[in-house]
């Protein structure tokens, strides 16, 4: 996997993560998105909404891989970001 290196100043740092927090994204996430237009279904909003569809209890101790089955198909360090988040919007 390839790595690209951005070097921001802080205010320009400040605004980027501003605007990926506007849309509930990891900067790396908004970033990709903005640049090849795509967007992702690996968003704490998608995977709520498939646990509550799947009607997961929280006691049954689940992943997010399981709440997204064979849809699991993100790789391992945006993995983590996304985790990161999910965590963090709980």
């Amino acid at each position: 996997m390839a790595v690209v290196k951005l070097t921001l100043n802080d205010e320009y740092y400040q605004m980027l993560k501003e605007m990926a927090d506007a849309e509930n994204k990891s900067i790396q996430d908004y970033i990709r998105d903005k640049i090849f237009n795509l967007s992702t279904i690996f968003t704490p909003e998608e995977a709520i909404k498939r646990i509550q569809n799947r009607n997961f209890e929280s006691s049954e101790g689940f992943t997010l891989p399981d709440v997204y089955g064979d849809d699991w198909t993100i790789e391992r360090g945006p993995a983590v970001v996304f985790r990161k988040k999910f965590i963090t919007m709980l």
